[in-house]
């Protein structure tokens, strides 16, 4: 089964217009958070290679416009989180980035993809980071299946 993609379109000609159009897709595309999130850098002060970029967002997102997330019926019910992080990914901050998803059986159930808050002082340190982010989303998962009476294997 498929689950279409449904948001508020802001018929706007500024930049600030496109991009709140492209954060209200990526609720159900993840494939758009990191992309986006590296446009939203610039958000403030846009210059035309930043125009160029979000062009290409814009057309990769009416190309896709029809696709959603595929929900099938998993033989396997494990709750299973995957992460990655880098480290001093932004040349100006040094501040490093992160992302994390969670699995129920096949299915994707929860993501997200953030820039840390902090400096992380090693790769270590930032994979760390990640690492507590997707542990305490994936045992909030786990509660929340467990008070809806779902089986964990």
């Amino acid at each position: 089964m498929a689950y279409g993609c449904t948001w508020i379109r802001r018929i706007k000609s500024s930049h600030h217009g496109c991009l709140c159009e492209v954060r209200a897709r990526i609720r159900r595309s993840p494939d758009l958070s990191y992309a986006v999130q590296q446009i939203c850098l610039y958000m403030h002060d846009p210059r035309e290679p930043h125009f160029a970029v979000l062009k290409r967002i814009l057309r990769y997102v009416r190309g896709t416009v029809d696709f959603g997330l595929q929900l099938y019926a998993s033989a396997t019910t494990s709750l299973v989180g995957y992460t990655d992080a880098d480290w001093a990914g932004c040349p100006s901050t040094r501040r490093s980035a992160f992302g994390y998803c969670d699995f129920l059986g096949d299915n994707l159930l929860s993501w997200s993809s953030k820039r840390q808050h902090t400096i992380s002082r090693s790769s270590a340190e930032a994979e760390y980071r990640g690492v507590a982010n997707v542990v305490a989303e994936t045992a909030w998962l786990r509660n929340l299946l467990r008070e809806l009476h779902s089986p964990l294997s």
